[in-house]
């Protein structure tokens, strides 16, 4: 009996060996992964080749051909390349397209994705607002790697000296008339009044009402509730009493400048902007610093769910398990560490967010960290799956903004006009 049992064991052991010699025979046949990335910084290009030069010693089987492409001409790049069949392996999404997925040009990554041991580490906010592209199914397209955050910077010298709070959105409607004093060029708030204005009202507005939905279970846009309206009528209600005439035609160039001069006590914009911050205060952090959107009247804090950039693989791929090697390599660990660090992002990875030295010892990363890893922190999905959802907002809602903050138009009128827009795009979307 000892014997067939000793015989039957060395059996097994010697079927899992010819297994494991199999598999990596397999593995080892000769790979080659085409990359795009769209990045024409000489600096962002060497840390990408640097990785892959890690990444094929990790897996030798496999080769990465790497291509650069300068921003602006890389949605045009990739849609001729996947029309003509000829679309890369792998490439990087600065904010995934829903029409990829629309036009099955990338690949669906649920189950590789259920099967990487490294799965829990990645932010859900972050793939979440990957799935909500696929509107029909919720699957995945992309693993992301990181996004800034959208945040309110302010001058903590002035609130400290005025023992002024931050805590909530009445508060910062407190410090905004506390801290005006026309008669020296200071005003509590700078407004964006021209371009980008609805977007960044739009992330403003919902964590003030504290809503976390775009549209309710029958398609109608929360665009439309009384708190929604009530913040619009008293942002906007501002101009020219808390802020500057000039606010009228303010785009981001000028934002930063009331900031950055020292005539404006707040303004709302992204994480990515810390950079030109610290070089009109001199590196003096005590002048300025970011804050979460601040709690609701109902206790909620609410943060737009914006898309993260990310890594998808083409469905044109013949190789897609080597090419899901390579984008969890990417966009997690160490390589997403150093590159959040170097545009000024925060990755996807919750360890990178919560042990990485130059997250923790910079103010504003530390602050969107501990937004990102917070239990309290709810998100509201931004529609970016509707087709015509960012030229409404750019050609349509854009231009209203101005008309609310002359007077011209109410807050109620402003609301009910958006909320109509969007109901139409919604209805439409779903009725295909």
């Amino acid at each position: 009996m000892k014997k067939t049992f000793v015989a039957v064991l060395l059996a097994l052991v010697m079927l899992t060996s010819a297994l494991s010699v199999s598999f990596a025979e397999e593995a080892q046949d000769p790979v080659t992964i085409v990359v795009w990335k769209n990045t024409d910084s000489a600096e962002r290009i060497d840390l990408m080749e640097s990785y892959h030069q890690k990444f094929m010693e990790q897996y030798p089987w496999i080769t990465i051909k790497y291509t650069a492409i300068p921003g602006g001409d890389y949605a045009t790049k990739l849609e001729l390349a996947f029309a003509n069949e000829d679309a890369p392996d792998v490439f990087w999404s600065g904010a995934a397209d829903a029409s990829y997925i629309e036009n099955g040009y990338v690949a669906k990554l649920d189950e590789a994705f259920e099967n990487w041991d490294y799965k829990d580490n990645i932010l859900s906010n972050h793939l979440d607002a990957i799935r909500s592209l696929d509107t029909k199914n919720g699957n995945l397209y992309m693993i992301p790697d990181g996004t800034n955050i959208n945040c309110l910077w302010y001058r903590p010298d002035w609130y400290a000296e005025a023992g002024l709070s931050t805590k909530t959105w009445e508060d910062i409607f407190t410090a905004i008339e506390a801290l005006t004093d026309k008669g020296n060029d200071r005003y509590g708030v700078s407004i964006r009044g021209g371009s980008g204005a609805a977007q960044n009202l739009e992330m403003m507005m919902f964590s003030y009402a504290g809503i976390t939905s775009y549209f309710d279970e029958n398609g109608v846009c929360n665009v439309r509730d009384p708190k929604v309206v009530e913040f619009v009528q008293r942002w906007l209600g501002n101009y020219g009493v808390y802020s500057a005439e000039s606010d009228l035609s303010n785009g981001w160039t000028e934002l930063a400048a009331a900031f950055q001069s020292g005539r404006a006590a707040l303004i709302q914009h992204n994480t990515g902007s810390a950079s030109g911050h610290l070089q009109a205060f001199a590196g003096d952090t005590t002048k300025f610093a970011a804050m979460s959107f601040p709690y609701a009247d109902n206790g909620k804090c609410v943060q737009p769910n914006d898309l993260p950039s990310g890594i998808m693989i083409s469905e044109q791929c013949a190789n897609k398990e080597a090419a899901f090697l390579y984008a969890t390599f990417m966009a997690s660990g160490d390589f997403t560490s150093e590159w959040s660090r170097l545009v000024g992002a925060l990755p996807s990875d919750k360890l990178v967010l919560e042990n990485e030295a130059w997250i923790q010892e910079t103010p504003w990363m530390k602050m969107g960290a501990d937004m990102l890893l917070s239990s309290d922190t709810e998100f509201y999905m931004i529609p970016k799956y509707l087709p015509n959802y960012s030229s409404i907002l750019a050609n349509e809602i854009n231009p209203l903004v101005q008309f609310v903050m002359t007077g011209e138009m109410t807050a109620q009128e402003f609301c009910e006009t958006w909320a109509a827009l969007m109901e139409a795009e919604y209805a439409d979307f779903y009725a295909d």
